[in-house]
C-alpha cells in the first residue's frame, strides 16, 4: 500500500518556501513544507499540521490554501507515495521562519531560481505544472534511485 503523504509550497512575495531534508531517501533534496497524513487526518489537516510543525507558521497566516496536483511517486530504493500538492500564500508582515527545524533547514527562494536547485528531476515537470497554470494535475514519477526513468500525465 503507498504511503499518503502531502507536500506545500508557501509563497510569500516572489519567493516560495523549501526545505533541505537532512536525512532519508530525500536527504540533500529541495522540497516543499509537508509529510504523512495521520489516522484520520485529511490531506488538509494534515498540511497546515506539517506547516506548523515544520516552519513555526501559524495557520491563521496561511492563506489561499489550494490543492493543485496528485503525484504518484514511485522508486525502486523505497515505498511507494502517493502526494497531495498544495499551494498557500503567506500574509505575514515578514517572511520569516526558523532557519532550521529537526527535518532539514528552511529557505525561501527565488522563483525563477527554483529549478537551479537539488531538486528531483520529474519535480521541475511539476514546477511547470504548478506555476504556468492553474489546473490540477496529476504525474507519476518512476525512479530507480535518483534516475528518473519515466513520467506519465494523466
Amino acid at each position: 500500500m503507498p504511503e499518503l503523504t502531502v507536500v506545500c509550497y508557501i509563497i510569500k512575495d516572489d519567493k516560495v518556501l523549501f526545505i533541505v531534508k537532512n536525512s532519508g531517501l530525500n536527504k540533500d533534496k529541495w522540497l516543499g513544507i509537508g509529510g504523512h497524513m495521520q489516522e484520520g487526518e485529511s490531506p488538509y489537516e494534515t498540511v497546515l499540521r506539517e506547516i506548523t510543525e515544520e516552519t513555526g507558521l501559524k495557520a491563521s497566516s496561511i492563506k489561499e490554501l489550494k490543492q493543485r496536483g496528485f503525484l504518484t511517486f514511485v522508486n525502486t530504493k523505497s515505498s511507494d507515495e502517493h502526494i497531495h500538492v498544495f499551494t498557500a500564500h503567506y500574509s505575514g508582515y515578514t517572511a520569516s521562519v526558523p532557519v532550521s527545524c529537526n527535518e532539514g533547514r528552511l529557505r525561501w527562494i527565488k522563483q525563477k531560481d527554483i529549478l537551479n536547485l537539488p531538486l528531483w528531476e520529474g519535480d521541475k515537470e511539476m514546477f511547470r505544472l504548478l506555476f504556468e497554470t492553474e489546473d490540477f494535475f496529476s504525474l507519476k514519477l518512476s525512479y530507480d534511485g535518483d534516475e528518473l526513468k519515466d513520467i506519465v500525465h494523466y
